[in-house]
């Protein structure tokens, strides 16, 4: 009985030794266990505040893609707005070029009126200095003219006093004829 009782407490011991070392190795093991469990834990709380900031920016996402919505609606409402505008502009702008071709017409004939007009008017400067040249030569001519009338206004007296003179010779001669005639006539 002591050799059996000696030879289970041996081999209990040696169990209770390798529980004992078992049990360190499953301590050791929970240990790791614990620490890789706290290392998800941290991991699964940071995914989980992830997880909570995508859904609050899907949320913002969501109303951004509303408002995003909206002001694309409101954008193509503005754009046929600018089209329609910008079709009365073309046409206006259509309108306004023909009116512009029509003043560069008429800009281009009184331009070709204003060419002849100076052309009218070099030639009438022309004419002008002709007409100057023209009238100071008959300036001249009427000087001249003016100094003959008065030579021959100073001749026209000396010929008219001369005639008095040739006058007063012939009426004495012909008082002296008479005389003569007279005298004749009353020695007959």
């Amino acid at each position: 009985r002591q050799v059996r009782r000696n030879c289970s407490e041996a081999t209990l011991k040696k169990e209770q030794k390798a529980l004992e070392a078992s049990l360190i190795k499953l301590n050791e093991s929970l240990e790791k266990e614990s620490s890789k469990n706290a290392s998800l834990d941290k991991a699964l709380k940071e995914r989980e505040g992830a997880i909570t900031e995508f859904k609050a920016q899907l949320q913002t996402t969501k109303a951004s893609e509303a408002q995003l919505q909206k002001d694309l609606q409101s954008t193509k409402a503005s754009l046929s707005k600018s089209n329609e505008s910008l079709e009365k502009e073309s046409s206006k702008n259509a309108s306004l070029e023909k009116t512009l071709k029509e003043r560069e017409g008429t800009i281009a004939d009184f331009k070709a009126q204003l060419q002849t007009t100076k052309a009218s008017e070099a030639q009438l400067q022309k004419d002008l200095q002709s007409t100057k040249a023209s009238e100071a030569a008959l300036d001249k001519t009427v000087a001249s003219l003016k100094n003959d009338l008065a030579t021959q206004v100073k001749t026209n007296t000396e010929l008219e006093a001369k005639l008095g003179a040739v006058y007063e010779v012939i009426a004495n001669v012909k008082v002296q004829l008479e005389k003569q005639l007279n005298s004749v006539s009353s020695s007959k």
